[in-house]
């Protein structure tokens, strides 16, 4: 195993459960769901698929994901070797600025398998979710992830978050 890989395996495992509880904890302005998002694939950027849970409480966000990153044209573009369709769970954390919208900034992690070998990554990212309607939300954020397909990868992603009581 990679000496960092060994570094962040026990730092991943670490931020799970923190993560976990800032999504559920019981505060007063709490809201937990279930989000889909989607980055389409354009230009030689891969499209990438997230589907997981979103939690903010006490003025703090987490979020937790299974995420698909779908190289495509990604394997033909020079410099960006390796290429290959990535599975990865995603755990991240960040603050919330108060205001009439929830936005956020965090930084986040994603350990991941690609052609049989084990990847990782990490990120910061801002985003804003615009509550909709009573259970439905629009989501949008940016993701610039560190060193995946030997380069830096800035994402994107638009979706659909569903509160669940």
């Amino acid at each position: 195993m990679h000496k960092p890989l060994s570094v962040l395996l026990p730092l991943f495992g670490l931020l799970v459960p923190v993560a976990a509880s800032l999504a559920a904890a019981p505060v007063s302005q709490e809201t937990t769901q279930l989000r889909l998002e989607q980055r389409k694939e354009s230009e030689g950027d891969p499209r990438i698929n997230t589907l997981g849970a979103f939690g903010t409480g006490n003025g703090k966000m987490a979020r937790l994901d299974l995420t698909y990153m779908d190289a495509g044209k990604v394997l033909d573009e020079p410099g960006r070797k390796g290429g290959g369709n990535i599975w990865g769970m995603e755990v991240s954390a960040g603050y919330l600025i108060p205001t009439q919208i929830t936005l956020y900034v965090g930084a986040g992690m994603m350990l991941g398998l690609q052609r049989g070998d084990f990847l990782y990554t990490y990120y910061p990212e801002a985003g804003i979710v615009l509550k909709v309607s009573d259970g439905i939300s629009l989501t949008a954020s940016k993701k610039r992830y560190m060193k995946i397909y030997n380069s830096t990868e800035d994402a994107v992603m638009i979706g659909l978050a569903l509160s669940y009581h």
